[in-house]
């Protein structure tokens, strides 16, 4: 048998994988669903007393995703405020990556990592994924921190409590700075 079709054929058979599909299939139909509407402002106006809670949802399911959720942070910002968006940003950003850590976790699972683990190079295997502060500060490299400090933990066996609690910090710094950018945007 060729080894690149066990692979391919573990990939298809995957449920970890057809998971994340269907996560960015939903975050992007939710993004085209905001546009469609005529953007956040437009929801807040439709859905009134709801809309937080709408926004915040569509955060979290979009957080996970390579699609930028800072867009919907930053707007939450604009239309609710410093302190209300600093609430929503960080809760949506803390329950996403309760979301991504479960998908590292079953992915791990879906294509026995701990087997390929020991295959990598020895000094990679000594960089403390678990480390608190790997998992706080990681966190804060821009674009690529945020997955990086909860899928990986998750599919490297990382204990879920730790996971948590270590992103309930590392996310506050840009919980922060999008619910700024977004009320001084109002400012201006």
């Amino acid at each position: 048998s060729w080894p690149m079709l066990e692979v391919l054929h573990r990939i298809l058979r995957s449920p970890g994988l057809w998971l994340v599909l269907g996560l960015l299939l939903i975050a992007y139909l939710l993004v085209g669903w905001v546009e469609s509407v005529g953007g956040p402002e437009a929801i807040r106006v439709r859905y009134g007393v709801l809309a937080p809670a709408i926004t915040s949802s569509i955060q979290v399911l979009v957080a996970p995703t390579p699609f930028p959720s800072d867009v919907i942070c930053i707007a939450q910002g604009a239309l609710y405020g410093f302190w209300f968006a600093l609430g929503l940003n960080w809760l949506g950003w803390w329950l996403a990556s309760h979301i991504e850590f479960l998908l590292g976790r079953r992915l791990r699972g879906d294509f026995d990592l701990e087997s390929r683990m020991r295959r990598l190079p020895r000094w990679l295997t000594r960089f403390p994924v678990d480390h608190p502060v790997f998992l706080i500060f990681v966190r804060q490299v821009p674009w690529a921190g945020g997955h990086l400090s909860t899928f990986v933990p998750g599919a490297m066996g990382v204990p879920f409590l730790r996971s948590a609690w270590c992103n309930a910090i590392g996310i506050d710094p840009a919980a922060i700075l999008t619910a700024a950018v977004g009320a001084g945007l109002l400012a201006l």
